[in-house]
């Protein structure tokens, strides 16, 4: 028996020894391998080297378009991509579209995405929805993006209302009393300040000769539309939604320097803030708000109030231009905070959660952009980006990428120009009359078509049309609503077909 022969039976352990060593050593070769490969290591077949690779997903507002790679086609939108670490040009191409690109570094186990390309037709189809008589009308949007609503030119109390989502954009008319606006002799213009959550109700500045008020308008049920003025007796107060809710206001009195909160219900205003010089409500009390109480010599002092408590965030340079914002992004609150005299804007990042982990300390910023003069800053739609504006130079910070991008778009904007995001990745901006879209990082910029310069472009819902009001495409000597097609046409698609 061999198992009672010493000999064979330590000639087998050797080999059982040997056995397990051979297969830990296999399996750490395939475990290093496998984590190599993971990492994104790689052979180059043709040179022997070593590289490391990188994922890269494509995808574009259109269906499918093609993937290009320093000019090799790589596929189609929507592919991942496996490739070396290095610098590339990236382009999508489609038949009847211009083409987006972007460079970028990729390195070695990183991935990137590329999924909010938006790529424009080549030949822009635009139709008149209405014609209107010459003259200033002011057009504004719900937040839903389903209505338009245009004052027809020369009136107070006529409005058209379109719906985005009915196939021919039906258009209705509703019309306001007679009383509700100042009808002192001279100019009237109308200006939207902002909507309620409800898509229902905006309230608008109403400019006149002598004097400004605030109407409430309802679209669905005008009648009930409200003066807030004269509803609560104060000429000196600039109103704000509270909430987003259309009954509950915030009243900011630029003389007395005062923030109060009023309910329309029941006709009360509440004492709030005193000597406030500006402000940014978010949600139903937190606001962001500068003062000179307490502030050195030369310097404002920022402060957030939630609820009935009140935290100093920082001082900032004396000026008459705050730049304030607040948006939620990830799970986490972000508060924006400058003035155009310091040229600094600080992001912080949950402030409050800083303060009261550190009594007696300012919050750090996680980010500081500097621009000389900025005089607007905006949260993208998806609020990811943050835009500090001066005419056509820009700094944007990307949330998600802890990355600052600086900027000139060469566009020759007046400073008190201010761009509108499209969406959560693209500014816009009128530029001589013609809409100019551009990604966040300033690339891509584009020309579309007329439109006056005191209005704003307007999209559909899945931006497939863009809505502007420009000189008519019937009537030479009048002004329309206007439909842009941004996906080709049958028509179109017919003539590429063939």
């Amino acid at each position: 028996m061999d198992f009672l022969d010493p000999h064979k039976r330590r000639s087998h352990t050797i080999r059982l020894f040997v056995g397990y060593a051979l297969v830990a050593i296999c399996l750490s070769i395939g475990t290093g391998i496998l984590a190599l490969t993971v990492m994104g290591f790689d052979l180059n077949r043709k040179t022997g080297k070593v590289i490391q690779n990188g994922l890269v997903f494509v995808d574009s507002h259109l269906d499918s378009s093609d993937i290009y790679l320093n000019g090799k086609k790589k596929g189609q939108t929507a592919d991942r991509m496996v490739i070396p670490e290095g610098k590339y040009n990236l382009e999508l191409k489609r038949n009847g579209y211009r083409t987006w690109q972007n460079q970028f570094v990729l390195e070695g186990s990183k991935i990137l995405r590329y999924d909010y390309p938006f790529m424009f037709p080549t030949e822009l189809v635009t139709k008149d929805l209405q014609v209107y008589l010459p003259g200033y009308t002011m057009s504004t949007q719900s937040p839903d993006k389903r209505w338009i609503i245009i004052q027809q030119p020369g009136s107070l109390t006529a409005y058209d209302q379109f719906d985005m989502n009915a196939n021919n954009n039906d258009r209705t008319v509703f019309n306001l009393a007679a009383g509700l606006f100042n009808s002192a002799a001279g100019e009237h213009r109308l200006s939207t300040v902002e909507w309620s959550a409800d898509n229902k109700h905006f309230i608008v500045q109403h400019n006149y000769t002598g004097g400004v008020e605030y109407i409430l308008i309802s679209r669905d049920n005008p009648a009930t539309s409200q003066n807030l003025s004269t509803y609560f007796s104060t000429p000196n107060a600039l109103f704000s939604f509270r909430d987003k809710k259309f009954d509950q206001y915030y009243l900011q009195d630029k003389v007395a320097l005062t923030l109060s909160t009023a309910d329309i219900k029941s006709k009360t205003i509440k004492p709030l803030i005193s000597g406030l010089l500006s402000f940014k409500p978010y949600g139903a009390d937190q606001i962001l708000y500068v003062t000179d109480s307490g502030a050195t010599v030369g310097n404002s002092t920022v402060r957030l109030r939630i609820g009935s408590e009140d935290y100093k965030v920082r001082e900032v340079t004396k000026s008459d231009i705050y730049l304030l914002d607040m948006a939620s992004f990830d799970n986490a609150f972000y508060a924006v905070v400058g003035s155009n005299a310091g040229g600094k804007v600080y992001v912080y990042k949950n402030p409050l959660e800083l303060i009261k982990s550190n009594p007696g300390k300012l919050p750090e910023a996680v980010a500081l952009l500097k621009q000389d003069d900025p005089r607007f800053v905006s949260f993208s739609t998806n609020t990811r980006f943050i835009s500090v504006q001066t005419g056509g130079l820009f700094s944007v910070y990307d949330i998600e990428n802890k990355k600052q991008l600086r900027y000139d778009t060469k566009i020759p904007l007046p400073v008190a120009s201010k761009a509108n995001w499209m969406d959560g990745h693209r500014l816009t901006v009128v530029d001589a009359s013609k809409i100019k879209v551009f990604d966040f990082d300033g690339t891509n910029v584009q020309t579309l078509n007329s439109t006056n310069s005191d209005t704003t472009p307007f999209f559909d819902r899945d931006y497939k049309a863009l809505f502007t009001i420009g000189p008519s495409l019937s009537k030479s000597t009048q002004i329309a609503l206007q439909r842009t097609e941004l996906r080709l046409t049958a028509e179109q698609s017919s003539k590429l077909a063939n």
